[in-house]
């Protein structure tokens, strides 16, 4: 009777712990197509079997005990999400707060119990089954990556100090990802912002008074014989370096004990306002959406000054309803938001440098910013623009790029086409003057007074090749800019810059021609600029054509 008892037993523990599995299953697909309630839900059934089970007779089983703290930590995702997110309120003075240190404390919580987890993964036969192993690589780095988010975090504990954000339009290209128009600084006390205060770019420029040899490019045609000023500073692709010069300037400027820099393109405060939906700015009587945003921002710019207080207002309306709207979010939609914002680091919207070394390597080490760099055993391309023409007219150039690879020599175009709607002004000398800053824009990107596009346009190679000749639509241009720099890291790249010129409704056609020192690899590593939308690319190497999208920094195989 009782070996009886015990098979029935054994029968209803199997049955229980089959039925547990593909709970366990369900749960963790709820989680990974982003059903955040549902997969709390189930987490929160599969607890209930999990208990009594575990005391009849799995009380050491591995695979028992990890379902158990994974459910918990699943079932916990919304005092997580909640945490993170009410770190960021508002006080009485209509300041922003965010609690670093108590976010600092829910992380240390958080990589105690993801660290348990890993452990039991790496013991256990069942998750190596149900789960893909590009999902438990996956759960690996970010189990890794917590300790470095908490270092990073616990940095702003030690001192009063502070961060500066600046905001860069997309629609004025620059290599680092736009001009950098408007600024944040955030004062740090005690692991706690207690206050962000927004500004003009050109207030900042207006407190230094020295001078700085431009770089090509800047020299010729931003510079007005001033040198490198701030507005101008990201002018260098690789972020690191560009961000030292940004922070020197404000250093110059009486910014006192900044630590870190950030950067900020718009298509992040766009993916946010797809999330969060429109905002109403009261004071302005205006409506800001994904879709208008840097024209809200920058529809005004004739009433701003060198001591004008709009933009911040605007700015600081403008983030104050943006975080009452994350607030008042479903739990799936905050979610979303720290998804999204971690995602946006791939794409280089959102760029972090740290003048304290250990916190710097951080960021490097996954990829927080664009740095210049090549792959070994691969060739190397990285193409820069610049709009120089003191517009807006990049929101609507469109690009495609083709690489033909031959033996130790690759032809390389580029088709622009200039799809703003035609000006007033024909002559595009014009844009090239000096009254190019007093010609007033229009709030609608098709029809401003000159939406022409100057770009200094950069292409940056490895040493060992060469530029043979270039052509735009079909003339040979001679005065191009060659010299050789280094990145943060000290690795020395080729720069190659020279000017050219798309009217609007306009197709012209870049042809730059290589040779190179050594064979062509059966690899290529391209670099995409921050700010520039996804480009078509189309590579042939002999018989081989591969056609793709680039919208992140790429390794592309050729055979």
């Amino acid at each position: 009777m009782w070996k009886r008892i015990l098979i029935l037993l054994g029968i209803i523990s199997a049955t229980v712990f089959a039925i547990l599995i593909f709970l366990v299953t369900r749960t963790f697909n709820q989680l990974n197509n982003g059903n955040f309630p549902e997969a709390r839900e189930t987490a929160l059934k599969c607890l209930y079997i999990i208990e009594p089970l575990s005391k009849i007779t799995f009380s050491n089983n591995t695979d028992l005990e990890l379902f158990k703290n994974s459910l918990y930590l699943i079932s916990d995702i919304p005092s997580y999400t909640d945490t993170l997110i009410s770190a960021s309120n508002l006080n009485h003075k209509n300041n922003y707060i965010f609690d670093i240190s108590g976010l600092k404390i829910t992380l240390i919580d958080l990589e105690q119990k993801i660290q348990i987890i890993d452990n039991q993964i790496n013991q256990s036969k069942i998750a190596n089954k149900i789960i893909s192993e590009e999902k438990l690589q996956k759960f690996h780095q970010f189990s890794e990556s917590l300790p470095d988010m908490i270092k990073f975090l616990d940095s702003f504990s030690n001192q009063d100090q502070k961060i500066i954000i600046v905001f860069q339009n997309s629609d004025e290209i620059r290599a680092t990802g736009g001009f950098m128009g408007s600024y944040a600084v955030l004062d740090i006390v005690n692991g706690k912002v207690t206050e962000i205060v927004t500004e003009d770019i050109y207030d900042a420029d207006g407190q230094f008074e020295g001078f700085i040899e431009a770089p090509s490019g800047v020299k010729e045609y931003l510079s007005d014989s001033k040198g490198l000023r701030l507005p101008n500073a990201n002018w260098n692709p690789d972020f690191p370096t560009s961000a030292e010069q940004i922070l020197q300037f404000f250093a110059l400027g009486n910014k006192k004990n900044v630590t870190t820099l950030i950067a900020v393109n718009p298509d992040y405060a766009k993916l946010i306002l797809s999330i969060t939906g429109r905002i109403t700015l009261k004071d302005y009587n205006t409506i800001v959406d994904r879709n208008n945003i840097t024209e809200v921002l920058r529809s005004r710019r004739g009433t701003f000054f060198p001591g004008s207080t709009e933009k911040k207002h605007i700015l600081s309306q403008l983030l104050t309803q943006l975080q009452i709207k994350i607030s008042n979010l479903d739990e799936k939609s905050k979610i979303n938001i720290l998804q999204e914002t971690i995602n946006q680091f791939a794409y280089n919207n959102i760029q972090l440098y740290s003048n304290v070394d250990e916190i710097d390597k951080i960021f490097s080490k996954y990829s927080f910013r664009q740095e210049l760099g090549f792959k070994k055993n691969a060739d190397y391309l990285f193409l820069v623009e610049s709009n120089v023409g003191i517009n807006k007219a990049n929101k609507n150039i469109t690009r495609e790029v083709f690489i033909d690879k031959k033996n130790n020599e690759t032809l390389i175009t580029v088709n622009f086409k200039n799809n703003n709607l035609s000006p007033m002004i024909s002559n595009l000398s014009e844009l090239m003057g000096d009254e190019i800053e007093n010609v007033n824009e229009s709030n609608n990107s098709n029809k401003a007074n000159h939406l022409g596009y100057v770009n200094y346009q950069r292409i940056f190679l490895k040493q060992e090749q060469n530029l043979e000749y270039i052509k735009y639509n079909d003339s040979l241009i001679v005065d191009w800019h060659e010299t050789t720099i280094k990145n943060s890291k000290n690795e020395e790249f080729k720069e190659i810059g020279f000017i050219i010129t798309l009217m609007e409704q306009e197709n012209s056609v870049l042809e730059i021609y290589l040779t190179n020192n050594q064979q062509n690899e059966n690899q290529i590593y391209i670099q995409k600029q921050p700010g520039l939308p996804a480009t078509p690319y189309t590579i042939k190497k002999d018989s081989f054509i591969t056609q793709f999208l680039l919208e992140q920094n790429s390794l592309i195989n050729l055979q």
